[in-house]
């Protein structure tokens, strides 16, 4: 019937075999060990998307076995406890709403009466409100939000008769007007490899997030990205260091629709002043796609995109210097690609370091509604 992924519990349990419904292995003479499935819980819809600054209601549904609750006035409630190892990012909440408080002497739970009707009698259900809130502040990208139910203990200090996990998977959003990028200023790792085939991260050559260094200080402390390869393993004969982040649109997909926005990309560059073998190029390009994100790598190398903006910055070295660029976002797109590189426009070296020091931070990309 319903499914427990984590808690098995033997069928000698004081309602008896006859009562015991919900067990994998028929009732019969002798000794005898079998699993049952005493609740089961899941949050309806299973994944949500909640943009920065709002709050999105789901909705715990946890199932039950009449029997294995009690009955009537003696019924035991459930309790459920909300991110129990503290796993959502700072600026996302988690709220139940409803319920009443459970055992002091056991902190973090609330309790609920799982007493709903289905269409079998020994089956009870209960449908619990949550509230999900992202500040907007928080970083855009993936959560997972993971609910503890349990059966009450009859006791202090008893063992509950059956407990279940339940994941909600949550996509923080921006909208119209916000930084859509993720780790914008590059204070966390980059991935080092091929291109990136989902939204939220960036992806591309040998890059790392540092400290001040060689010098130069990152534009919002405390880190910066630093190009140091063209090729995702090491140095190789290319002449650019890239990295790339996918942006999905589907948060403003109706706007989109309506061909009324632009998407505006800017980045902050620098390098060490060096001599005069010092490369100084660094770029930006904007590229708008329609499909699937998983299918950019493809349709990149064939330049099947929408649209695309690219713009040049010649740096002199030991300033920070902004790239930007604009692009009207096609109708039909359903993605845009950010990309910035350091380019080896002096001297394209073939081993060993290929950048003497230059770096990136502060990239932004917002899209805005064109118009009055």
């Amino acid at each position: 019937m319903y499914s427990n992924r984590y808690s098995r519990v033997r069928a000698g349990l004081a309602f008896g075999c006859a009562a015991a419904l919900l067990t994998l292995a028929a009732c019969g003479g002798g000794s005898f060990e079998s699993f049952v499935r005493l609740i089961s819980a899941r949050f309806v819809p299973e994944a949500v998307s909640v943009e920065r600054g709002t709050t999105q209601r789901v909705e715990l549904e946890v199932s039950c076995d009449r029997n294995a609750l009690g009955g009537g006035l003696f019924a035991l409630p459930i309790q459920v406890q909300l991110d129990p190892s503290h796993q959502l990012p700072d600026g996302v909440s988690a709220t139940l709403n409803g319920g009443f408080e459970a055992d002091p002497s056991d902190p973090g739970f609330k309790s609920f009466f799982c007493n709903g009707a289905t269409a079998d009698p020994d089956v009870m259900i209960a449908h619990i409100a949550v509230d999900v809130t992202a500040t907007a502040a928080v970083a855009i990208g993936p959560a997972t939000l993971t609910a503890l139910v349990r059966i009450a203990p009859t006791g202090p200090g008893e063992p509950s008769k059956d407990s279940t996990l339940a994941d909600l998977a949550i996509q923080i959003d921006g909208g119209l007007n916000d930084n859509l990028l993720v780790n914008p200023g590059f204070e966390t790792a980059v991935e080092i490899g091929t291109q990136p085939t989902a939204p939220g991260y960036w992806r591309g050559d040998v890059g790392h997030s540092v400290l001040a260094e060689n010098g130069i200080a990152p534009r919002s402390e405390p880190r910066m990205l630093k190009f140091e390869a063209t090729g995702a393993l090491s140095s190789t004969n290319t002449v650019a260091s890239q990295q790339w982040q996918i942006v999905s649109l589907a948060p403003v997909a109706d706007a989109v629709a309506a061909g009324t926005l632009s998407a505006d990309a800017s980045i902050w560059f620098n390098r060490v002043t060096g001599d005069a073998s010092i490369d100084r190029r660094f770029d930006l390009r904007l590229i708008a796609f329609a499909g699937r994100p998983d299918e950019m790598p493809t349709r990149y190398g064939a330049s099947n995109w929408l649209a695309t903006q690219t713009t040049t910055v010649l740096t002199g070295g030991n300033a920070w210097q902004q790239a930007q660029v604009s692009l009207a976002v096609p109708a039909a797109a359903t993605y845009l690609l950010v990309e910035i590189y350091a380019y080896e426009d002096v001297v394209n070296d073939g081993e060993g370091a290929e950048f003497a020091g230059h770096y990136a931070d502060d990239a932004v990309l917002v899209v805005r509604p064109t118009g009055p």
